[in-house]
C-alpha cells in the first residue's frame, strides 16, 4: 500500500477506512496522482519523485501479478510514428528494431498504461530557466541510480506558473532529432492547460469524449529541455540524456505560431497524399514515385519530415490516423490528420473568416 496521497483522480468508489474520512483504491483504478507542495525547489522535486515512483512501482507490481487484460496500445503506436517517422512492426518483430528504437516503443506503451504522476506546487522557481536548471541538476545528482529512466520520471512538474512536461505522446510529443527522443520540454503558459490536456487525453482512452475535445486550434509554446536514448554497453543497458540549453531571453520570446494550421502542400505533395488517402500505400517503384526530379524528391522528404508519411519496407504509407486533403478557395492544397476533427474545425473557421472579409 502507498502512503497517503495528496490528490488522486480515480475510477470506481474505493473503500473507506473505518472511523476516518480516508479511502483506499486499487492501484489499477488510479488514473492520476498529484503530489502537492507549497513550494517546489530541487529538494522538494527529489522527494516528489520518490513518492510518485512508489505509486508507479505499486502499479507495475499489480499489473504483473494480475494482468489487466488486453490493452489497446494504438495511441502509443501513433506516438511512436510521430516520433520516429515510421510504423512499428508487429509486436513479435520488435526485437528486429535497433535497440534504441525498440526501447522508445516499449517506453511509450508503459507510459500509456501507467498512472499519470504530477508534482504540483503553488510557488517555487522564479522563472522558467531556473526550473529547467533545477531539474537538470536533480538528474545529474542522481544519474546512474535506479528510478531515473524516462518512464520513472513524473508526467508533469508544475512550479508556480512554470511547467516541465513529458513528451510521451499523451498528448504531447516531438520528432526524433539525430538519435535522441525529445522527452521533456518546459513552458511558461498556464499550467492548468497541461494538467487538463494530459487528463483529458487519458480519459479519451477510457470513454467517449465530448465533440469539442481536441478540436481547439491553440498551440502551447514548448521549449525542448531533454532528449534521451537507450543504449547498451558492456552487457548492460540504460538511458543517456541530452540537454538543450536556452537563455532567459530566448525562453521569453513569443512562439512563431500559437494557432494550429494544417500542412500546406505543393501540387506533387498533394498528389502523393491524395493517392495515399485512397490507397493503403504506394511502392517506391510505382509510376507515382518513379524517376522523381530533385525538386520532387525534396518535396517528398518534406512529407516525411512533418510526419504525414513514412516508410514501411519499400513502400510509403500514411502515418496519420485519418488523413484528409482539401483544395482551398485561394488555390492552396492542405492536408492533416482529422481523426479528432481539428482539421475540419480549421477549414470551417477559415471559410468563415473568408466570408467576413
Amino acid at each position: 500500500m502507498s502512503g497517503q496521497i495528496d490528490c488522486m483522480l480515480v475510477s470506481g468508489t474505493g473503500t473507506r477506512l473505518p472511523h476516518t474520512d480516508l479511502f483506499t483504491w486499487q492501484v489499477r483504478d488510479v488514473i492520476a496522482v498529484f503530489e502537492v507542495k507549497k513550494n517546489l525547489f530541487s529538494a522538494e522535486l527529489a522527494g516528489s519523485h520518490v513518492h510518485l515512483r512508489k505509486v508507479l512501482d505499486l502499479h507495475w507490481d499489480d499489473f504483473v501479478r494480475a494482468p489487466h487484460g488486453k490493452v489497446n496500445v494504438e495511441s502509443a503506436e501513433h506516438a511512436f510514428k510521430m516520433i520516429v517517422g515510421f510504423p512499428p512492426p508487429p509486436r513479435e518483430q520488435l526485437p528486429t528494431l535497433p535497440f534504441d528504437i525498440e526501447m522508445i516503443y516499449r517506453a511509450l506503451t508503459v507510459e500509456l498504461v501507467s498512472p499519470i504522476r504530477v508534482a504540483l506546487s503553488y510557488s517555487g522557481f522564479r522563472s522558467e530557466k531556473p526550473l529547467r536548471d533545477g531539474f537538470i541538476g536533480f538528474l545529474k545528482k542522481n544519474i546512474g541510480k535506479a528510478g531515473m529512466s524516462p518512464v520513472m520520471l513524473p508526467s508533469l512538474i508544475v512550479s508556480g506558473q512554470y511547467s516541465l512536461l513529458k513528451m510521451n505522446g499523451q498528448p504531447y510529443s516531438g520528432r526524433q532529432y539525430e538519435t535522441w527522443w525529445p522527452i521533456f520540454a518546459s513552458s511558461h503558459e498556464n499550467p492548468l492547460i497541461f494538467v487538463l490536456e494530459i487528463i483529458w487525453t487519458r480519459l479519451s482512452e477510457r470513454t467517449e469524449m465530448p465533440e469539442w475535445f481536441d478540436q481547439d486550434l491553440g498551440i502551447e509554446k514548448l521549449a525542448l529541455l531533454l532528449g534521451c536514448r537507450a543504449v547498451q554497453q558492456d552487457g548492460k543497458s540504460g538511458w543517456q540524456y541530452d540537454v538543450t540549453e536556452f537563455t532567459e531571453t530566448q525562453l521569453r520570446e513569443p512562439g512563431e505560431q500559437h494557432t494550429w494550421e494544417p500542412h500546406f502542400l505543393t501540387v506533387f505533395q498533394h498528389t502523393v497524399v491524395a493517392h495515399l488517402c485512397r490507397h493503403d500505400s504506394v511502392g517506391l517503384s510505382e509510376s507515382l514515385l518513379h524517376n522523381l526530379s530533385q525538386q520532387e524528391q525534396e518535396e517528398l522528404e518534406e512529407l516525411f519530415e512533418v510526419r504525414l508519411v513514412g516508410y514501411e519496407a519499400d513502400r510509403i504509407v500514411l502515418l496519420t490516423r485519418s488523413c484528409r486533403c482539401a483544395i482551398l478557395p485561394d488555390g492552396r492544397f492542405a492536408a492533416a490528420d482529422d481523426s479528432s476533427g481539428r482539421f475540419s474545425a480549421w477549414v470551417e473557421r477559415y471559410l468563415d473568416d473568408r466570408k467576413r472579409r
